[in-house]
């Protein structure tokens, strides 16, 4: 009786441990939310807060989110003096090709491509990219840094007038996260990340 009774025990407490190493759900595909000065996206992950000098719109208040094919503009942020800049992307992308992706090198080609180069001329930059990386909580996030210049005879200005542009990238499940950024300085482009955060499970 002793023995069936331990064997009981013993099947009870397998069965326990096997239903708590079952792995979660993963969270469906959503642009995420925005409240007051808060971003969140349970998909990706993480959000961000930024203090009141800052304005947020959520996808469905961006006037022109300039995507490109299945890009989709998460989320909008500018500052009060639209010298610093927000924004995240989702591209809908093949798993298969998801997984192969250089994270860095396509960071790369979307900074060279980015709106503000093709369609600004009197915009110039930098050859050389440079490789940026921060930690968000135990998450490391890699991408590209660029600096760009305007041409000294542009607004009849003698001195060149240097902004940053940077682009971190994040592959999610069937999806590819792009967090993009522009400022005067590398500087605030990490401040910036320092205000990301993982969302608790």
């Amino acid at each position: 009786m002793r023995k069936m009774l331990v064997l009981f025990l013993a099947i009870t407490m397998l069965f326990a441990l096997s239903a708590c190493q079952k792995e979660k759900p993963k969270p469906e595909f959503t642009l995420g939310d925005v409240d007051d000065q808060t971003y969140e996206n349970e998909f990706l992950g993480m959000g961000f807060r930024l203090d009141k000098r800052w304005k947020l719109y959520p996808s469905n208040k961006i006037k022109d989110p300039q995507t490109v094919g299945k890009e989709q503009c998460a989320v909008y942020a500018a500052y009060t003096d639209d010298e610093l800049r927000l924004w995240i992307y989702f591209e809908e992308m093949d798993e298969e090709k998801l997984q192969a992706l250089d994270v860095k090198e396509y960071c790369g080609k979307i900074l060279f491509t980015s709106s503000r180069v093709t369609g600004l001329h009197h915009i110039s930059h930098e050859n050389s990219y440079s490789d940026i990386s921060v930690e968000i909580g135990e998450r490391s996030v890699t991408g590209k840094f660029v600096n760009r210049y305007t041409n000294p005879d542009f607004w009849n200005r003698v001195e060149k007038i240097r902004y940053c542009e940077a682009v971190f990238a994040i592959k999610c499940d069937g999806y590819l996260a792009q967090i993009r950024l522009a400022a005067s300085e590398r500087s605030e482009i990490l401040d910036i990340m320092d205000h990301f955060y993982i969302l608790e499970e």
